[in-house]
């Protein structure tokens, strides 16, 4: 007995079949793994699938701050900033009292929560204009008296201005003062006689700037509030405010 096992052995070492141990590598054809580098078909030694076949990485980016929330993340208030001299100086001298018909000054005359409600009466009472006789025809017609200055204001010049210092047009206004005015559909515009004017000049004497560029100026007892739009102001409010 053996005398034949140890004839087996000797056959099998000269045959070279002896069985593989877990240890041995599998040949690489029976490589399966899915993750394997082939190479690329540039031939520049990278492979770019493995980046390509990856989900997109979606990092949680926080939405900008909302201006109009003139909060801090705690939910407490923004601190006002004082308007400097200069400062003062610059809405006395360049955005009120200054240009010819000094259209800012005209949103100083009237009271309003909210620019809706700003008197248009007090804005365009200084457009003086010379009729045609066809204009000055229907007016008559309309009892409208002739004998003094007309003002003329064309729907299209009333857009203008409104969204140039409110972002509004009059359709999005509730028309306050027009009552007062005469509108011939013929030319779209409205009319208005008087011998007299409303331009005055107005001084500033204080100011504090919010963090999202909202400004609320003081004058005699009232406070305009203005917000930014480009690089000049839109009017939001005219109050009367407490000594």
């Amino acid at each position: 007995m053996k005398v034949f096992v140890i004839f087996i052995a000797v056959l099998l070492l000269i045959t070279g079949c002896a069985p593989k141990t877990l240890a041995d590598p599998p040949p690489a054809s029976d490589i399966t793994d899915d993750t394997a580098i082939s190479e690329p078909a540039d031939g520049t030694g990278e492979d770019d699938s493995a980046v390509l076949n990856e989900p997109p990485v979606t990092e949680d980016i926080a939405p900008e701050a909302d201006v109009s929330d003139n909060t801090t993340a705690d939910n407490t208030p923004h601190e006002d900033t004082p308007l400097t001299s200069d400062e003062i100086a610059w809405f006395n001298e360049q955005f009120f009292n200054a240009g010819d018909h000094m259209f800012p000054n005209l949103f100083l005359l009237s009271l309003y929560d909210s620019p809706e409600d700003i008197n248009l009466s007090e804005i365009f009472y200084n457009c003086i204009a010379q009729l045609t006789d066809e204009e000055a025809a229907q007016l008559a017609a309309l009892d409208f008296f002739l004998e003094i200055d007309e003002a003329k204001v064309t729907t299209e010049y009333i857009n203008e201005i409104l969204l140039q210092y409110t972002g509004l047009t009059l359709e999005e206004t509730n028309k306050v003062g027009l009552e007062y005015w005469t509108y011939l559909p013929d030319y779209d515009a409205y009319y208005h006689a008087h011998g007299d004017t409303n331009l005055g000049v107005f001084t500033i004497i204080s100011g504090l700037c919010a963090s999202d560029g909202t400004v609320r100026l003081r004058y005699d007892d009232k406070e305009v509030t203005l917000i930014p739009s480009g690089d000049s102001y839109h009017f939001v409010s005219n109050v009367t405010v407490a000594p």
